[in-house]
């Protein structure tokens, strides 16, 4: 917390000039400033940057400091950031939104004075054995699903769950980055790909079968699925659209592990026995897992007992 004005703003201005600190809270007291009222927005950002400036230098000291040196860059980034409007102390906790807040609240008084320990440990870094490759869909969190402590699950999250083959041509490759950090440097033991009912990402897939456009984005993305989606729509036994979008989810895991074993440190780690890749399924209605099977081929229900 930034401390309050001296008695002198308080009182009779005309009696010393003001110091510095005490234009800068006057000036942080301003209201927002735009270009109707007359003020560049090169002021704006003067602005900002006092207060960011006098935050950072008044703000009560911590157990440890988390900028050290690196807050030199952190306020000449800040420069170059256009301001929509201005920044107070008084407005900061406004900027987070309230259910975040709450939930970070949460977290302190519960889980992390259990882990706190744990914690402590993890910042001398991680060692999880398990990756789980899952869909970036909010109703589907491995963390909850399998209840894993701090540091236990190494979990890379896009639309539906997919694996691109490996390649190298130039662009950003995501989940790939995610998968050589894992099986390179932690040495990673399982990996699950978790797929769920109702993915947004295989019903963008279908619909583009219908000429039906799935954004400039996720339309190339769920085009890894163009294979094996018209294997299911081409099988007559495949009756429905919740048929064909449960038969697509679970032909998405199998697809993206096939694709996993394209990558040379994947195969290798599988063929010498220490990896083992895993297919799962998650139904939201019914939070239940099904796992693949692999002498059935079948995804089977998991019992919780």
């Amino acid at each position: 917390m930034i401390d309050g004005p001296s008695p002198m703003l308080a009182g009779d201005r005309t009696s010393a000039p003001a110091t510095r600190h005490e234009r800068q809270y006057r000036m942080r007291r301003q209201p927002i400033a735009t270009q109707s009222d007359g003020i560049g927005m090169a002021v704006v950002a003067e602005r900002y940057r006092i207060a960011w400036r006098t935050i950072l230098r008044h703000a009560k000291p911590r157990r440890t400091n988390p900028y050290g040196k690196s807050r030199v860059i952190l306020l000449k980034y800040a420069q170059n950031v256009t301001p929509k409007g201005y920044f107070s102390i008084d407005v900061f906790r406004q900027m987070i939104p309230d259910s975040l807040l709450t939930g970070y609240s949460r977290f302190r008084g519960g889980l992390f004075k259990a882990e706190e320990a744990r914690y402590r440990e993890l910042a001398g870094g991680q060692a999880p054995s398990t990756m789980i490759i899952a869909c970036a869909d909010s109703r589907v969190d491995p963390a909850t699903i399998f209840s894993a402590a701090p540091g236990e699950l190494f979990v890379v999250r896009n639309v539906a769950a997919l694996v691109p083959p490996c390649e190298t041509s130039t662009g950003y490759h995501g989940t790939s980055a995610a998968l050589e950090f894992a099986m390179t440097s932690l040495a990673i033991e399982n990996i699950v790909v978790l797929g769920h009912s109702l993915c947004g990402g295989v019903a963008a897939s279908l619909a583009a079968a219908q000429n039906v456009p799935a954004g400039a984005f996720i339309g190339p993305w769920v085009e890894l699925l163009s294979g094996v989606r018209d294997e299911v729509l081409g099988d007559k036994t495949v009756d429905g659209p919740l048929e064909r979008q449960r038969a697509l989810e679970w032909m998405g895991v199998m697809l993206s592990i096939g694709n996993l074993r394209t990558f040379p440190f994947v195969r290798e780690a599988e063929q010498e026995g220490r990896l083992t890749l895993h297919g799962a399924w998650f139904s939201i209605a019914e939070a239940e897992l099904y796992w693949h099977n692999t002498g059935t081929g079948l995804f089977e229900p998991v019992s919780s007992e």
